[in-house]
């Protein structure tokens, strides 16, 4: 319930000398009527496919009052006017609020209920229910249960034709229009009149739908066109994307082969620098072998040489000396046979001699004692 403030607020912008007139709406939720010279005043309000209102009334300050209970109605039954308890929350929010502002819904507001049904894409106008007093809410319920069956998806909401096909909508016309009959035919109405101000209404507002048909015929062929084109680019791109992994994957399979022979290759010429060092190494082998072969071979070369210069050496000083004794005893006897007189100079010859012999033989002899 609005606080009492509010209401004051409200009620000064409506009843104002300022407020424009709209019509036969004074203002929203407020409608007034020219009878007999006189203005007659009317609140309304709408939940869902209900729509609740008062009785007429000359002074507009008693029917912002009543609009005041109106509001307080539709905000204690709240935004879900489709759920299958509404008509408990009605009857509960109606009997609160009448309450609180101390008034009677039959004697004081005369609130009545009646339906509606939206019907603009097949005659361009609403359809409305036989009204009920609130005493009479059962009924009234009864038919707004019928008019939510036959509703269905039709203008709740975005383009009639996002949620059905010309076919589907159709159908649900025909329903619409056997059930609009079937409430007003229980009411007491004619069911040919009823037929027959369908009919008319229906091919009045022909060219509208045929218009409506029309851009739905175009909107949908240009959605398909753009489905399809959408569908090729999803297409292409699935068949780029495979040929861009079928090329990464042979790409691939390349550098793993590069791979695979480089490192053979690495290995082919680790083994051959491999073979190449040991046969160095054993061909340096065989040349330090050799070597050293033939430095022991002209080491013991060397040393029968120097063994056969001495043992020739050692002949020769033999010779010599055995020459040189042959001489000296020659001497020593010629000596002998000689005058005493030379045997002085003999003797010097004879020394003089075997000291040139015994060093051309490299053998020094000793002086021979002639004393």
């Amino acid at each position: 319930m609005r606080s009492w403030q509010g209401q004051e607020a409200m009620r000064g912008k409506l009843s104002g000398e300022s407020c424009p007139s709209r019509g036969n709406h004074l203002f929203r939720g407020i409608a007034r009527h020219f009878r007999y010279g006189q203005v007659w005043y009317c609140a309304s309000i709408s939940i869902g496919v209900l729509c609740l209102y008062t009785k007429e009334d000359l002074s507009l300050d008693r029917v912002i009052d009543f609009l005041l209970v109106l509001t307080s109605i539709r905000e204690r039954v709240g935004s879900d006017s489709y759920s299958e308890g509404l008509p408990e929350q009605l009857h509960a929010a109606v009997q609160s609020a009448c309450k609180e502002a101390h008034l009677s819904a039959d004697k004081d507001l005369g609130l009545r209920l009646k339906g509606r049904i939206s019907a603009h894409q097949w005659i361009g106008c609403e359809l409305t229910a036989p009204s009920y007093r609130f005493n009479d809410w059962q009924h009234c319920m009864e038919t707004w249960r019928k008019l939510i069956q036959a509703r269905g998806r039709a203008n709740r909401g975005g383009h009639v034709f996002h949620f059905c096909s010309p076919v589907e909508l159709e159908r649900q016309w025909r329903h619409i229009r056997e059930v609009y009959i079937e409430i007003w035919t229980s009411a007491g109405q004619d069911a040919g009149a009823l037929g027959t101000r369908l009919d008319t209404m229906e091919a009045a507002h022909q060219p509208q739908r045929e218009r409506c048909l029309e851009h739905w015929n175009r909107t949908s062929m240009a959605k398909e066109e753009q489905r399809h084109r959408a569908l090729r680019r999803s297409e292409i791109r699935l068949a780029c994307k495979s040929a861009r992994e079928a090329l990464a994957t042979a790409r691939d399979a390349r550098r793993e082969e590069q791979l695979a022979r480089r490192a053979q290759r690495s290995e082919q010429c680790e083994a051959k620098q491999e073979l190449r060092l040991s046969t160095l190494l054993a061909r340096w082998a065989r040349v330090e072998q050799e070597r050293a072969a033939r430095g022991l071979a002209a080491r013991l070369q060397a040393a029968r040489r120097t063994r056969l210069e001495l043992n020739s050496n050692s002949s020769n000083n033999n010779n010599n000396s055995n020459n040189n004794n042959n001489n000296n005893n020659q001497a020593g006897a010629e000596s002998q046979r000689s005058a005493g007189g030379g045997q002085a100079a003999g003797c010097a010859a004879c020394r003089e001699g075997l000291e040139a012999e015994t060093e051309k033989g490299g053998v020094r002899l000793q002086r021979p004692d002639h004393g």
